[in-house]
């Protein structure tokens, strides 16, 4: 099955905001890069990338792709940190789908939906290699459950020891399992999802910086605005106002 657009993106964009800090940076690391070769220029807006990378009219480049340019390419080392290239070997079957994918018989649209089906098949394979945990089951459910409760939750989060009964383990276990899974505290994760949901209100919405500062339980405008300059290297209102501009 092949994804459609809009569901694709907001696949990608949900992925990225949860991996851990530092492959986090990494997969934005890589996903500009891939950006610079496709589309041209830079943009530090991940959703704005994906919008561009996945749109069908988007300039790709037609020159052929060897193992080893892939192999040699920059990306395969910021790959690493993604856990790709140390995580297991390449099974037979991304092998072969690879393979597949570089000597691709079809030209227009047929080839197009060729790639499209191989690529989507390669990603799944390799995102369920990623995703493995050396947490067992009963530790990971309890990690994703207080992650998911921490994203639903921006404005009154629970104590760290409410959260930990809240998902049936303790606070020593909670800690650990985020720093595994997510290599980040609980809190550090819960800041990460409140200035990832104000980006989205600064794009999509026409709250003023205070009202989203709210909305996302910052009490204050100027600690908002802080954390969100840290975080993005840009101040949120012009942030705003230059996704405001690239929509029209």
């Amino acid at each position: 099955m092949i994804f459609k657009r809009p569901t694709l993106i907001g696949y990608a964009q949900s992925f990225i905001e949860r991996l851990s800090p530092r492959a986090n940076n990494a997969a934005k690391h890589i996903l500009q890069s891939i950006y610079h070769r496709q589309v041209g220029g830079t943009s530090r807006s991940t959703d704005t990338m994906l919008d561009q990378l996945f749109n069908p009219a988007a300039t790709v480049s037609e020159q052929g792709l060897s193992v080893e340019h892939i192999l040699n390419d920059t990306l395969y080392e910021e790959s690493a940190v993604l856990n790709y290239a140390t995580r297991s070997l390449m099974t037979p079957t991304m092998k072969v789908l690879i393979e597949q994918i570089l000597s691709c018989p079809y030209q227009g649209m047929t080839r197009r939906t060729y790639l499209t089906h191989k690529a989507l098949k390669l990603v799944d394979l390799r995102l369920n290699a990623l995703l493995q945990s050396p947490l067992n089951d009963s530790d990971m459910r309890c990690i994703s459950q207080a992650a998911a409760l921490l994203r639903t939750q921006l404005t009154t989060p629970p104590s760290l020891e409410a959260l930990a009964r809240q998902v049936g383990t303790n606070r020593l276990t909670l800690t650990q399992g985020f720093h595994k899974l997510y290599g980040t505290t609980p809190f550090s994760y819960l800041r990460d999802c409140r200035l990832n949901q104000a980006r989205r209100l600064l794009m999509t919405s026409d709250l003023s910086i205070t009202e989203i500062a709210s909305a996302v339980g910052y009490a204050s405008r100027s600690r908002f605005a802080t954390a969100f300059r840290k975080k993005n290297g840009i101040n949120p209102k012009t942030f705003q106002l230059q996704a405001w501009q690239n929509a029209r």
